[in-house]
This record gives structure tokens, C-alpha cells and sequence, in this order.
């Protein structure tokens, strides 16, 4: 058998699989549409999906690339949990930041204590800033 025979195959297959290997490819840049966006809940589960594929072909390095690359958004995320933390918020919101960011995926996740710790910094931060008089501006713990 021929190399452009075999070279032609290949390209068939992968021609059948276009779909399958567009949405993989694109998983970092939904991330972060996700992320500026603010679809947690949408980030979190697309990470999950990236690492699950990761797992199960560990043998792809694009695979494991794109994996890092979504992995690498969660970051914004957390810190987009914590500045929301730091500003004026009703109890569900910040109960829902709190739900958002115990589900972090591990490096970026926090132990109970962590995330505590950083719930009551934030919160304190917001309502120092909100009693300083105007002009007065805080910083993020």
C-alpha cells in the first residue's frame, strides 16, 4: 500500500470527524467566552468535559493541550468569583459565588478554610469601602 493511499485515508477519516475535532479545538476559546461572560455554571461543566477527555486520551497530545488551555481560563474564573465577592451583593449572589468557586477544579480550588477566609476578606472589603468616604478606594484581599 501506497503513503498517499494511507495519507488519503487519514484525511478521510478525519474529514468524518470535522465536527468532532472543531468543537475540541474550539473548547478554549468558549471557555473564555464563558468566563468574561459570566456562564459559570457553563465554564465549570466545559472544564470538567476538557479534563474527562484529557483522562481518556492521555495519548493525544492536542488533547492534552486543549485540555490546559480551558484549564488555564479557570483562573479568571476564580478571580472573577473573588472581585464579585468584593462588591455589593443580596445573600444569593454570594452564596451562589461561594457554590461557583467550592466547585473549582483542583489547582485552582480552595479548602473550606481558604474559602472562608476569603469570603469574610471580601465581604469586609466591600463594607469598609462602603462606608469610606467618596474618593477613599480599597483593595482586593
Amino acid at each position: 500500500m501506497s503513503s498517499g493511499a494511507a495519507s488519503q485515508r487519514r484525511n478521510s477519516a478525519l474529514l468524518e470527524q470535522h465536527t468532532s475535532v472543531l468543537e475540541v479545538l474550539e473548547q478554549p476559546q468558549l471557555m473564555d467566552t464563558c468566563v468574561r461572560n459570566g456562564l459559570f455554571d457553563e465554564a465549570l461543566e466545559l472544564e470538567s468535559a476538557a479534563r474527562a477527555r484529557a483522562l481518556l486520551h492521555a495519548d493525544v497530545p492536542i488533547i492534552r493541550r486543549v485540555s490546559d488551555e480551558v484549564s488555564a481560563h479557570v483562573e479568571g474564573l476564580r478571580g472573577q468569583l473573588l472581585s464579585q465577592l468584593c462588591g455589593q451583593l443580596h445573600l444569593p449572589e454570594a452564596l451562589r459565588c461561594v457554590g461557583y468557586l467550592r466547585r473549582l477544579p483542583p489547582p485552582h480550588g480552595m479548602n473550606e478554610v481558604e474559602l472562608r477566609s476569603s469570603f469574610l476578606r471580601n465581604r469586609t472589603l466591600h463594607f469598609h469601602q462602603a462606608r469610606a468616604p467618596a474618593g477613599a478606594g480599597g483593595r482586593r484581599w
